[in-house]
């Protein structure tokens, strides 16, 4: 419904965006405590521009272009086509990465995120779906290197003599009753 609005704006004198809808991936790491008037996403601005005299809704209402919406309402039947073919490219590569790397929890964890998130930003602005994968990736990359750290930690005893982690915590006193 979004591109065939989109297709209708812009024949009807909606200006094309020439690539102004992914200008939040400069600012979107700008906490909005540091920056007051940080721009929100490009999809409440679709919603006030095509879609607003449809329903009426409270102030700030998003809706999405799409992915093939947004690439024509940025640059046209060409954008559609080159960007079809990097989202497929994208895809591809994910799932290459995934077949090439051994199978351990973090590639499995990173996979699944990175695909919900790509199967997402069909739906969405692309630019939101690009930051959601690099801050779900960096949070997970912190959790895997943090477990990994704790599973460091629990193999090394004072002694030097390596140590698992349930006698970790029995010595520690999960099983004295001190925790």
């Amino acid at each position: 419904d979004s591109f065939l609005v989109i297709l209708d704006g812009t024949a009807h004198g909606q200006p094309f965006e020439y690539g102004r809808t992914f200008a939040g991936l400069s600012w979107w790491w700008v906490p909005r405590a540091l920056w007051h008037e940080k721009p929100l996403t490009y999809a409440i601005e679709f919603w006030e521009t095509y879609l607003r005299q449809s329903a009426y809704f409270p102030q700030n209402v998003s809706a999405s272009p799409t992915m093939v919406g947004e690439l024509y309402l940025n640059f046209w039947w060409p954008g559609v086509l080159i960007g079809g073919v990097v989202a497929g490219w994208l895809y591809r590569t994910a799932y290459a990465w995934f077949r090439r790397v051994p199978r351990s929890e973090a590639s499995v964890l990173i996979y699944i995120l990175t695909v919900a998130v790509m199967i997402k930003a069909v739906e969405a602005p692309i630019a939101d779906h690009m930051t959601e994968v690099v801050v779900n990736v960096t949070i997970c990359l912190v959790v895997l290197l943090g477990i990994h750290l704790l599973m460091l930690a629990s193999r090394i005893r004072p002694d030097g003599v390596g140590a698992s982690l349930p006698e970790i915590l029995v010595e520690g006193g999960v099983r004295a009753g001190r925790v």
